[in-house]
């Protein structure tokens, strides 16, 4: 693929789930890029686990530095909540996006979450090697 020249084979991966979630009105063409403002985690977020985001507290038009590193705290904060282990991540990390394996690290663990509550909805509505 063209368009993937440069990019690691984690970013691709990562972004080709996330366009592969079907989320309205989204598609991430640079994940470092397009997750600077804060709102394609959060809305990632609230596919992967319904009802987590709080929308009232999310700046959906952020215009400013301030704005977006606010949403990308709220988005670590959420990741908190769902137990993922993000020691040393804060928003302005995601912002800047000057050490790429920070938001690697958050999106693999949202992934992962994302694989095992999947998994988990499988198996609760038929039993590996019996019937439905």
């Amino acid at each position: 693929m063209d368009d993937d020249q440069g990019d690691s084979r984690e970013e691709r991966m990562f972004r080709m789930w996330i366009n592969s979630l079907g989320i309205d009105d989204l598609f991430v063409n640079s994940l470092y890029q397009d997750c600077r403002d804060g709102l394609v985690l959060l809305r990632v977020l609230d596919k992967v686990e319904p009802g987590i985001v709080s929308w009232s507290k999310v700046e959906t038009n952020p215009n400013n530095k301030f704005k977006k590193i606010a949403n990308c705290n709220y988005a670590v904060v959420l990741g908190k909540q769902l137990k993922f282990s993000l020691v040393g991540i804060q928003g302005g990390d995601i912002e800047d996006a000057k050490n790429p394996k920070l938001l690697l690290a958050f999106v693999w663990q949202l992934m992962r979450y994302h694989t095992f509550k999947f998994l988990a909805e499988v198996q609760k509505k038929k039993k590996f090697g019996g019937k439905a």
